[in-house]
């Protein structure tokens, strides 16, 4: 369909489609994530070692699998999600804008990168240092519920924060800011993405917050020699 021919109320419907398209897809594979929870939940426990989880009511067992089929149903849609974005916005961009499908690409891939990272590298340390902290006068009996929405949680997280790039690079494409603006300032830019690692690390596990802040400070110096290049 032509963008230049399309009514406001045609883009409207063409925004509902696409809307529909991504709930219905995120619909059928949190469906069938549901039915592999278990599964899945033996995969996310490996992070905690030797650990048994409990519930407590008997809607509990059923909530975790809720939430293990709404995590896998986002993991997994957000092909479909940041595809169906790209689509509904193309037709609007000139010719030498339609390479934001690259940027497409590239949050995904971040996005996976960042929650990849904290499943496996930092979240393992998180939580043996908060194990740790019970130093033998406590004995655990975690949630199971609990410890899905933390994982959750710590895992999400890292993937939003590993965007960042792309911000940088944006801001000096559309030049709210240039490179030597922001080479001048790193000082402020580090006591920044410390001070964020610091409030968004779930467990405020100053081991995990350096865990966080280290890969951000390497992202954001690529993002910098990047949107130089560019």
């Amino acid at each position: 369909m032509d963008e230049n021919k399309m009514s406001f109320l045609e883009h409207l419907e063409e925004l509902r489609k696409r809307l529909v398209i991504i709930l219905v897809f995120f619909t059928i594979v949190a469906s069938i994530s549901f039915f592999f929870s278990w599964q899945a939940f033996s995969f996310l426990v490996r992070p905690a070692g030797d650990i048994e989880l409990i519930y407590l009511s008997p809607i509990e067992p059923f909530v975790v699998k809720l939430k293990i089929a709404l995590f896998s149903g986002i993991i997994f849609s957000l092909p479909i999600i940041f595809y169906q974005m790209f689509a509904f916005i193309f037709p609007a961009l000139k010719e030498n804008e339609k390479k934001i499908i690259w940027i497409v690409i590239a949050s995904i891939v971040l996005f996976l990168m960042g929650c990849l990272f904290s499943f496996f590298v930092v979240l393992p340390f998180a939580l043996k240092w908060l194990f740790s902290q019970a130093e033998g006068v406590l004995s655990s009996s975690i949630r199971a519920e609990y410890y899905i929405g933390f994982v959750c949680w710590f895992v999400f997280i890292f993937g939003f924060i590993f965007e960042a790039p792309l911000i940088v690079i944006s801001l000096i494409k559309l030049k709210v800011c240039t490179y030597r603006d922001l080479r001048l300032k790193w000082q402020f830019v580090y006591i920044g993405i410390l001070i964020i690692s610091a409030v968004l690390t779930p467990d405020w596990n100053p081991v995990t917050m350096f865990l966080m802040a280290i890969p951000l400070i390497f992202l954001y110096e690529v993002s910098l020699l990047v949107g130089k290049i560019l």
